[in-house]
């Protein structure tokens, strides 16, 4: 299940439907995302089945479309959720196992703590001097 869309995808079976794909079209708009991480392509594949499909159920399309929604919901992200993704848990990981390795066995709660992640990403970005850009 997404957690930014309220779609599901099961085996061989999508419930991708014309109501989920244009909601899901109509946050990227009002994001400003639409244009700026989707192909001309991609973007007509999604128009095209919304235009046309009641209920998508080809494989291949719903794989098409899970892979471009996929992309929607990172670049709705925000700026500090990415971050979050890309340096907080590898971070977080890291200490765990180095905690750990030097005998304190309670660390390995680090490595899924969402509050120390957050937490040492914003370390990193004092201590780079980065901007959220």
């Amino acid at each position: 299940m997404s957690k930014y869309f309220m779609y599901e995808v099961k085996g061989e079976r999508s419930l991708f439907s014309r109501r989920t794909l244009a909601l899901i079209r109509r946050k990227a708009l009002r994001r400003r995302v639409w244009f700026k991480d989707l192909s001309h392509i991609e973007r007509g594949l999604v128009d095209l089945t919304v235009k046309c499909v009641n209920q998508v159920r080809s494989s291949r399309l719903t794989a098409m479309l899970r892979a471009i929604v996929e992309r929607l919901e990172t670049a709705l992200r925000s700026k500090v959720e990415r971050l979050i993704m890309k340096v907080g848990w590898p971070s977080a990981r890291r200490m765990a196992h180095f905690a750990v390795s030097w005998g304190n066995l309670d660390a390995w709660n680090w490595a899924s703590d969402a509050k120390f992640a957050r937490y040492l990403t914003v370390v990193h970005i004092n201590d780079s001097g980065r901007s959220l850009r």
